[in-house]
C-alpha cells in the first residue's frame, strides 16, 4: 500500500543500525491520520514529511509537537500540555470577545447613531457570535481534501447543545411564559436554515451564490426583526397603549410579545454595557452585569456612579507610570482580597487567565461606557496603544505582508509603526491625564480591529489543536466539533442564559438560544464559504459523512419537537419541558458517539 512515498521509504541494514531512508518527494495524497499505521520510531518521519499534517493557518504546528517535540515516551505529557494550553485559549478566546471587542462594538453603534434594533441584530450579535463565527472561518481555511466536519460540527452541534441544554436549563429554573412571535420566528428560520444546509452538504458542493444566500438570509432575518417590531409599536399606538418602559427586572407584556433582538445572547449589549432609557434599565439589558478586568461578573442592575469600580484619577496625585501600572494589571488587587471562596478557585482562575488578559490590554484600547467616570481612558495606555497597536495588527493579519519590503530594507510594518508614533504624539499634546478627549470613541474602532484580529488567531489556535486531537485519538472532525469546540464556544451561554433565568428574565435567556445559534449557523457558514468559493473562482467540494447525517437529524428533530411540543403547552414552559431536552440531548451524544466509533453502522 503505497501511503507513504515521501516518508518511509526503506529500512536498510548498515552496520547492525537501522537507517531510515526518505525519498526527496512529497506525497500529496498521504492523511496525516495514517500515522497510527507505522512504528512508533518513524511516527515523527512521517509528520515531518506529510503535507497534510501541517496548518496553513496559526503559528503551532501542533501535530509535529506532539510526535517530534518530545520523546514517544512522553506522548501523554505532551497531550497534557496541549489540553492546558486549549483550556487557556478558550478563556482567552472569552475575554477577547465579551471583554474587549463586544464593547468597542457598543461604542461603535453609538457613535453611528444606530437604532436599538439595528445595533441589536448586526454589530452587537456578530460581536456576541465572534467566537464562534470565526472558528468556522478558521476551520474552513484549515479545510483538507473537503472536510468540512468541524465547520458544520461546532455550529450545528452549538445548536444542538443550545437548544436542548442550554434552553433546559432555563426552564428548570422556573416555569416561565415564553415569547410567542419571536420564538415562532426564530424557530422556524432556523429549521430553514438547518434543511438548506442538510441540503448543500448532501449535494456534496458549495457554490457561490449557496454560500452568499446565507448572507442573504441573514439581510431577510433583520429586517424582518425590525420591521415586526416596527408594526407591534404601531398596533400599539392604535391601541393607544404606549410603549413601556422597564424600569424593573421583571418582564412585561412588551417582553412577551417580541422586544427581543434575536441572535445577540438574549441581549443587544455585550455583557459589559448598558443602555439606559429614563433611569431605567429597557428590556435588553445585558445577559450578566459588567466583567471587570478580572474576569468577575457583577450582578448588580442599575450600579449608581458611586458603585463603580474605583479607578485611578490621574490629576497629578499619581505618577504616569502608576497610572500606567494600573491599566495594564491583569489581576485586580482589591477583588483578589474579596475573595472568600474555600478552595481559592477564584485567584487560581485570576492567576490562570492574567497571561492573556496583560497582553490583551497592552495591545488592544478599550472604551467601556459602564466604567465611569473615564471610560477607562487613561493617557499613558492609550498613548502605548497608538503606538504598538496598528504594528500587533498588521503582523496579526499576515506576518509576510508586514516582513514584506516596500523599498530595500525597509518593510512594511516600519511604516505603521512612524503612523502610530506620530498619531501618539498628537494624542499626548492633545489630551489630559483627568479627562477623556472629545475623540475617545475613536479608540474603539482600533479596539474593533485589533478584537478582531485576536478572535481570529486564538480561533485558529484553537481549531489547529482540535484538528491535532482528532489525528492523535482518531476522531473526526465533526465529533470534535459537536463536543469540544461547540462545548467551548457554548460555556458562556450556559451560565449567561441560566444567570438571567435566575434574575427573574428567563424569556430573555429562551430567546437567547434559538436566536444566537440562528445567528452564528447564517454568518459562520456564509462568510468563510462565500470568500472560499470567490477565492477558488468555483465551487468547493465537500464530503457527507454518516456522523454529519446524524447531526442534522439530532438538530432538526430538536427544534421540530420543540415548534410542536411549546404551542401545544400554550407557551407556558414548565420544568419537564426543560428535563426533556437535555436527555434528549444526552441520547443525541451517545448515539453520536457510537456511531463515530462504527459501534452502530450508519451509513450515507
Amino acid at each position: 500500500m503505497n501511503l507513504l512515498k515521501l516518508s518511509v521509504a526503506t529500512t536498510v541494514l548498515s552496520g547492525g543500525h537501522q537507517l531510515l531512508v526518505l525519498a526527496d518527494n512529497e506525497d500529496d495524497t498521504a492523511e496525516c491520520s495514517d500515522v497510527h499505521k507505522y512504528n512508533s520510531s518513524w511516527q515523527c518521519h512521517f509528520v515531518n514529511s506529510t503535507k497534510d499534517c501541517y496548518s496553513d493557518e496559526g503559528y503551532i504546528q501542533y501535530i509535529v509537537f506532539i510526535y517530534c517535540s518530545l520523546h514517544r515516551s512522553l506522548l501523554p505529557l505532551a497531550v497534557t500540555i496541549l489540553i492546558i494550553w486549549l483550556l487557556f485559549l478558550f478563556i482567552a478566546l472569552a475575554i477577547a470577545a465579551d471583554n474587549f471587542f463586544c464593547p468597542s462594538l457598543e461604542v461603535i453603534a453609538k457613535v453611528l447613531r444606530m437604532s436599538d434594533n439595528i445595533a441589536g441584530v448586526t454589530l452587537l450579535a456578530f460581536g456576541n457570535g465572534a467566537p464562534d463565527v470565526f472558528s468556522a472561518i478558521s476551520a474552513v481555511a484549515n479545510m483538507k481534501n473537503g472536510d468540512v466536519g468541524m465547520v458544520f460540527g461546532a455550529l450545528l452541534g452549538a445548536g444542538v447543545f443550545l437548544t436542548t441544554v442550554v434552553a433546559g436549563a432555563v426552564t428548570l429554573v422556573g416555569s416561565f411564559h415564553a415569547m410567542e412571535r419571536p420564538f415562532l420566528r426564530d424557530v422556524i428560520f432556523y429549521i430553514g436554515t438547518v434543511f438548506f444546509t442538510f441540503y448543500l452538504c448532501h449535494s456534496g458542493r458549495v457554490t457561490f451564490a449557496e454560500a452568499i444566500s446565507y448572507i442573504g438570509a441573514y439581510v431577510v432575518y433583520v429586517v424582518v426583526v425590525i420591521v415586526g417590531r416596527l408594526i407591534y409599536r404601531y398596533w400599539q399606538r392604535m391601541r393607544n397603549l404606549p410603549s413601556p418602559i422597564i424600569t424593573e427586572v421583571p418582564e412585561s407584556d412588551d417582553d412577551r410579545e417580541g422586544n427581543e433582538n434575536p441572535g445577540t445572547r438574549g441581549s443587544m449589549e455585550s455583557s459589559n454595557g448598558h443602555l439606559r432609557h429614563n433611569g431605567g434599565i429597557n428590556e435588553r439589558s445585558p445577559l450578566l452585569g459588567p466583567v471587570d478586568d478580572t474576569g468577575e461578573v457583577d450582578l448588580r442592575d442599575g450600579v449608581s456612579d458611586q458603585e463603580e469600580e474605583e479607578v485611578v484619577v490621574s490629576d497629578g496625585s499619581a505618577s504616569v507610570w502608576v497610572e500606567f501600572l494600573h491599566a495594564i494589571s491583569p489581576i485586580d488587587v482589591a477583588g483578589w482580597n474579596r475573595r472568600k471562596d474555600k478552595f481559592h478557585l477564584g485567584r487560581i482562575y485570576a492567576v490562570f487567565k492574567a497571561p492573556g488578559l496583560f497582553v490583551l490590554k497592552l495591545t488592544v484600547p478599550l472604551v467601556d461606557y459602564s466604567k465611569r467616570p473615564k471610560h477607562n481612558w487613561s493617557k499613558p495606555l492609550n498613548v502605548f496603544h497608538c503606538v504598538i497597536t496598528p504594528v500587533f495588527c498588521v503582523f496579526a493579519a499576515s506576518s509576510h505582508f508586514a516582513l514584506e519590503n516596500l523599498c530595500p530594507r525597509f518593510p512594511m510594518f516600519v511604516i505603521f509603526l512612524i503612523a502610530g508614533v506620530i498619531l501618539a504624539i498628537v494624542v499626548f499634546l492633545t489630551s489630559h491625564r483627568d479627562r477623556p478627549p472629545v475623540y475617545h470613541s475613536a479608540f474603539a474602532f482600533f479596539g474593533f480591529i485589533s478584537g478582531i484580529m485576536w478572535i481570529k488567531n486564538i480561533a485558529n489556535e484553537i481549531v489547529n489543536i482540535l484538528q491535532a486531537a482528532g489525528v492523535v485519538f482518531s476522531i473526526s472532525n465533526t465529533v470534535l466539533g459537536l463536543t469540544f469546540l461547540a462545548w467551548g464556544n457554548s460555556i458562556s451561554d450556559l451560565i449567561s442564559d441560566v444567570s438571567m433565568a435566575r434574575r427573574g428574565r428567563p424569556r430573555t435567556g429562551l430567546s437567547a438560544c434559538f436566536g444566537g445559534p440562528l445567528f452564528n449557523t447564517l454568518l459562520g457558514i456564509g462568510i468563510p464559504f462565500t470568500y472560499a468559493t470567490y477565492q477558488h473562482k468555483s465551487f468547493i467540494s465537500i464530503k457527507f459523512t454518516a456522523i454529519q447525517l446524524f447531526l442534522f437529524i439530532g438538530l432538526a428533530f430538536s427544534l421540530i419537537s420543540s415548534l410542536v411540543v411549546v404551542p401545544l403547552m400554550r407557551f407556558r414552559l414548565k420544568r419537564m419541558y426543560g428535563i426533556y431536552l437535555i436527555v434528549l440531548y444526552a441520547i443525541f451524544l451517545t448515539l453520536a458517539l457510537l456511531i463515530e466509533r462504527d459501534v452502530i453502522h450508519w451509513t450515507v
